[in-house]
């Protein structure tokens, strides 16, 4: 501050300065007389913001809660039984442990069973307010035990498409030839189908190409590529192209067919696609087998296809399971990121095969769950299938995929798309039993 009645042109700057400062005082000395004043009340302070505790909440009480759920209620609630809720406890339960369970303050620690309770809830569709105040923890901790939980299962179970394991495939193609009519089908180790989950529209800071995770329903998402079993357990399950991907280009991306196409599958084996898939019958060498898809269809191409249609509308059943099921697929996620998103669509569908996996070794004893339906199957067929109609179908009509209808009009070199059909190959190999549908004429497509 600096005094009007002095002319500081001509001062030393040392000078001007000291008297800058003695300024400065001045005017706090008489700010603090003005303030002292008995007529002008101090004005008040302001008050210290008093420090936050935590408030002290009541845990659940796991084993109550269990007594007081039937077994149908639980179901609904948690999307499995009692015993695979156990059973998932134990495969997790050590990495869900608290390393400082004395850390925690005004309430007691939470423990796994709340957080697995808590995981299930979320995906089953509750909303994280209920959750919280079902289990007795602040809302903001909900999402900090979710994704503890999340993150052990998606490390704990894996899903790995067994190519070079044949004992594996044996006891899938089992599986596969008890679902077809007759056993007529013979050769399939999976069903392939893609699937465009829902999620809000992604950051422009997460990915730069918002626009290519929008769908051609109108809908962000991901694209998902699976192969299933004949129980619905997913063997195959990558995310690796985004929403306004097709099911060929999706496919593409994953490294499943790159071992296709350097043909690591046995020649015996086969998967069953939609059309969607054609491209890859010739670039896999007949790996994967699309339906017969053209004009004019042969009664013997009809007949293919309605056979085929029995093991390929498996991987569409799986994916209905999967999303009624979960109910957190119901609505788009949001959960900020991409990679997030795919995470728990990843942990619901290992969920998934651990909940079909414990029903089907409850209560079969040493029996192999394949072993114990082919056997049944069987016997049930034999009783009802005459024994000339039995081996018209059986001998003969697939030894191997080499010599399969399906694979024969698709690895024929003379094969052409513009061609009608090659029937003059499809009539000496195929001999069906009669249907009853007869106007289907294959589909699919993505």
């Amino acid at each position: 501050m600096k005094d009007p009645h002095i002319n500081y042109r001509f001062l030393h700057p040392s000078v001007c300065r000291f008297l800058r400062f003695r300024r400065m005082n001045e005017r706090k000395m008489e700010s603090k007389r003005w303030h002292n004043r008995e007529s002008i009340p101090s004005l008040p302070r302001r008050k210290r913001r008093r420090q936050c505790t935590n408030k002290h909440r009541e845990r659940m009480n796991w084993k109550e809660r269990i007594k007081n759920l039937t077994d149908k209620q639980f179901r609904r609630r948690y999307r499995m039984s009692k015993d695979c809720f156990n059973y998932l406890l134990e495969q997790i339960g050590g990495q869900l442990e608290n390393p400082h369970p004395k850390m925690t303050r005004g309430s007691d620690p939470v423990t796994p069973p709340l957080m697995l309770s808590i995981t299930l809830r979320i995906l089953a569709g509750g909303s994280y307010l209920d959750v919280a105040d079902l289990h007795g923890i602040h809302e903001n901790t909900v999402w900090k035990y979710f994704w503890r939980c999340v993150t052990a299962i998606v490390n704990k179970f894996s899903i790995d498409y067994p190519v070079d394991n044949i004992e594996e495939l044996r006891r899938i193609e089992k599986g596969f030839r008890a679902v077809s009519t007759s056993q007529v089908m013979k050769g399939c180790v999976g069903a392939i189908d893609g699937l465009v989950y829902k999620m809000k529209a992604p950051k422009w800071s997460d990915t730069k190409q918002v626009q290519r995770y929008r769908s051609r329903k109108g809908y962000y998402g991901a694209n998902v590529q699976a192969i299933c079993d004949s129980y619905r357990r997913f063997l195959f399950f990558d995310i690796s192209a985004p929403g306004s991907s097709n099911d060929k280009h999706a496919f593409g991306f994953t490294k499943l067919r790159k071992q296709l196409e350097r043909r690591e599958l046995p020649s015996q084996f086969w998967i069953a696609g939609d059309n969607a898939y054609h491209e890859y019958v010739r670039t896999t060498g007949g790996s994967i087998v699309t339906p017969l898809n053209h004009a004019d269809l042969s009664e013997d191409e009809k007949n293919f296809n309605h056979y085929f249609r029995q093991l390929r509308i498996i991987s569409e059943c799986a994916f209905g399971i999967l999303i009624a099921r979960f109910g957190i697929l119901w609505k788009p996620l949001s959960f900020g990121t991409v990679r997030r998103c795919n995470t728990i669509v990843l942990c619901c569908a290992k969920l998934h095969n651990v909940i079909i996996n414990h029903k089907l070794n409850k209560g079969k004893g040493n029996m192999d769950a394949h072993e114990r339906s082919i056997k049944e199957i069987t016997e049930e067929m034999d009783s009802l299938i005459p024994e000339l109609l039995s081996s018209a179908v059986t001998e003969g009509v697939y030894e191997g995929r080499k010599n399969t209808a399906s694979c024969v009009y698709f690895n024929n070199p003379k094969y052409d798309r513009s061609r009608r059909s090659p029937v003059g190959m499809l009539n000496d190999r195929w001999n069906f039993p009669a249907r009853k549908n007869r106007d289907y004429n294959g589909g699919g497509g993505g």
